[in-house]
């Protein structure tokens, strides 16, 4: 019985082992086949906001990206819904994504080598946030060397979907200071951030996030993700003056030491001063003054409280 059993085993696990671990409905596309839809999408919204159409137009236009690739609205949204519980999966079509991009960029330069973008982002353009991903947040800390004092920086995305989210963008510069501006975006799909560097000081570092204001909306899918400069411009460099200082938190024990340092201060100030003026510090003519008061008041006290005679010589 058993060696009539075995090869019916065998057969089994071979098939469990090929379906593979994570099952895909049958409405979700393949791998190849959403790689490929995503990098049209991607075409879609870069020429979305370089002719800067409405969301209507936009809208328009993934509707006819999506039919062109035969795939029905239904379709569309199980499969990015399935992609949003898989995060992972995701995550391994984006280096197809690039690829075909890179390619599609190649064919309309005439096959020459597409000269790389002047970005700061090192990134893919695109990510998605969510419980199963890496993080609840899309965080970023990128070293920058390359920057001149003074310049603007600017931080873009596109959502998916319009949610309420968060946002935060910094800069850390060499001699360890840290600025940054925040913003909460309740409406819209465009997140456009914009930061002006400090004149005096070279910037080392910038860093920043986004993050959904409700757990419910995940997955939210960015795209377009772009992280640029801009020269410094005279006539807006007030607004520096409205962005934030980040301040590391610091221990009990370094504020005491503060403290007591300030206080040693105090007293080799005030030590060096009785030094140069004997007989005088800061605080001695109110002392005197007071005390000259007191005296006065004493003794007019004294003179009204003393008995008057009734043997006068007259």
């Amino acid at each position: 019985m058993k060696n009539i059993h075995a090869p019916l085993v065998i057969a089994a696990t071979a098939f469990l082992f090929a379906s593979g671990c994570v099952k895909r409905p049958s409405k979700v596309l393949s791998d190849d086949e959403m790689a490929s839809l995503v990098a049209d999408l991607e075409i879609a919204e870069g020429y979305v906001q370089t002719q800067t159409l409405g969301d209507r137009d936009g809208d328009r236009l993934v509707e006819y990206v999506i039919e062109k690739h035969g795939v029905s609205r239904e379709e569309f949204d199980s499969t990015m819904a399935w992609y949003g519980r898989n995060v992972d999966v995701y995550y391994d079509i984006i280096p197809k994504v690039e690829q075909q991009l890179e390619q599609r960029r190649r064919k309309a330069s005439g096959g020459d080598e597409v000269n790389p973008v002047t970005d700061l982002w090192p990134y893919s353009r695109h990510a998605v946030i969510g419980e199963n991903g890496p993080g609840s947040t899309l965080r970023f800390s990128i070293p920058i060397t390359s920057l001149a004092k003074g310049d603007r920086v600017s931080w873009k995305l596109r959502m998916r979907v319009a949610r309420p989210v968060s946002a935060l963008l910094g800069v850390e510069y060499g001699d360890g200071r840290r600025h940054y501006v925040s913003r909460n975006i309740s409406n819209g799909r465009k997140v456009e951030m914009m930061l002006q560097t400090d004149t005096a000081v070279r910037v080392s570092r910038i860093f920043g996030y986004l993050m959904a204001d409700r757990r419910a909306d995940l997955p939210l899918w960015l795209d377009s993700i772009a992280l640029g400069h801009q020269p410094v411009d005279s006539t807006q460099y007030f607004k520096i003056s409205s962005q934030h200082n980040y301040y590391k938190p610091r221990l009990r024990k370094e504020l005491e030491l503060e403290r007591r340092e300030r206080a040693r201060m105090d007293s080799i100030r005030e030590a060096a001063n009785e030094m140069e003026n004997p007989g005088t510090s800061a605080d001695s003519p109110a002392k005197d003054q007071k005390s000259g008061r007191r005296s006065a008041n004493s003794l007019q006290t004294t003179m009204s409280k003393r008995p008057v005679s009734s043997n006068r010589k007259t």
